[in-house]
């Protein structure tokens, strides 16, 4: 499972919870402030993305934060969808970007193609 660890490092107080409990996700930096393990670290904020089955570990980490800096979250899983667009849903699109409701095809095609979704889930009940 994919997941996220940010820790907001300005407020870190540096008493070390997070890194006791987890050691292969957070370490302290040579202040003490902790880190993400093999994340991207700046004054801010350090990060990282995880492919392992330790997330409630991270999560216990998290949970035992006594200032409450850390967030854990799961990525989204990436799903590849084919789809036929009628070519009057394609004219439909090129009205919307004529008429500037979005900035690009892209936005556009999201859009109908989650009302062409809606629709035949309606047509299938």
């Amino acid at each position: 499972m994919k997941y996220k660890i940010e820790i907001e490092r300005e407020a870190c107080t540096t008493c070390g919870t997070c890194y006791s409990i987890d050691p292969s996700h957070f370490e302290p930096d040579e202040e003490g402030k902790s880190t993400v393990v093999g994340g991207e670290t700046d004054s801010d904020v350090s990060s990282g993305v995880f492919d392992d089955d330790e997330i409630e570990v991270a999560r216990e980490a998290e949970d035992s934060c006594p200032i409450s800096v850390i967030t854990v979250t799961e990525c989204a899983r990436v799903v590849k969808v084919s789809v036929t667009i009628p070519e009057n849903q394609v004219e439909f699109i090129d009205e919307l970007i004529e008429k500037k409701s979005f900035h690009n095809r892209s936005q556009a095609i999201e859009v109908a193609v989650n009302l062409l979704i809606e629709q035949q889930n309606k047509e299938k009940m």
